[in-house]
């Protein structure tokens, strides 16, 4: 019974190893990018920075 036990949580260990290496891995969402005004970037759109009029 100990052995089913271990074999049983080692494997489901290794599982979601696996799948937080794929889950780190992919490249799903928008990088972040600093462009020459210093202010993040994101899919072509100005984030951080406010406009003073």
């Amino acid at each position: 019974m100990a052995i089913f036990v271990m074999n049983l949580l080692l494997g489901w260990l290794f599982v979601g190893w696996v799948i937080a290496l794929v889950w780190a891995l992919s490249n799903d969402s928008p990088t972040t990018q600093t462009g020459a005004t210093g202010a993040a970037t994101t899919s072509g759109k100005t984030v951080g920075k406010d406009k003073i009029c």
